[in-house]
């Protein structure tokens, strides 16, 4: 698979524009520019095959966004969360998060990432900014067999002989695949600073 720049399936809302205003009214502080236009632009959203590349390397699973309707991957209901009120008072707001349920979270005072690790109470600086932290987020796209029907990988698996080696476990894993990218549209995270 082939690396590109960090790769965003946007979470779908019933809102057509984000007010950046009200959310900086919500939680009472500025958001940095980049982030803010990063915000208005893709609203968060799920970033399946993304690493940042770092001194040390993480998965990135999704950015969190305003009025999405899985609270889980709301920016304000993470705010309001026990840890994310916690991070919160010490000037850190989440953003982001990996699979291990680690935060990745913005300064909002001087905008600088980190990176919250949940099992141990340590943190890492990861980027100066916002920008720079995408800018080290790579993602491979989704790969056009995992959007294939159980039917259509049956008949692949046919055509090649391997009739024998479709199991009611194959197609269970297939179908877990197909509910993970069902309607992902990965588009590329543009160039913020010049917003």
């Amino acid at each position: 698979m082939i690396e590109v720049n960090m790769l965003i399936s946007k979470f779908k809302t019933d809102i057509d524009q984000i007010d950046i205003k009200r959310i900086e009214k919500t939680l009472g502080i500025e958001l940095p520019k980049e982030y803010a236009s990063f915000i208005e632009r893709y609203n968060g959203g799920e970033t399946p095959n993304t690493e940042w590349h770092g001194k040390n390397r993480s998965d990135v699973r999704g950015f969190f966004g305003v009025d999405v309707s899985d609270r889980n991957w709301d920016l304000l209901e993470q705010v309001k969360s026990e840890t994310g009120t916690t991070l919160f008072e010490n000037g850190l707001l989440p953003i982001a998060c990996n699979v291990f349920g680690d935060y990745f979270c913005l300064n909002y005072k001087d905008g600088t990432i980190w990176l919250m690790y949940h099992d141990a109470d340590r943190k890492e600086l990861l980027a100066d900014d916002f920008s720079s932290f995408i800018s080290k987020c790579k993602s491979e796209r989704i790969r056009k067999e995992a959007m294939l029907s159980i039917e259509e990988r049956e008949q692949m698996m046919i055509a090649k002989g391997k009739a024998d080696k479709i199991t009611d476990g194959l197609r269970k894993m297939w179908q877990a695949e197909i509910d993970k990218y069902f309607g992902m549209n990965q588009e590329e995270v543009r160039n913020l600073r010049s917003c």
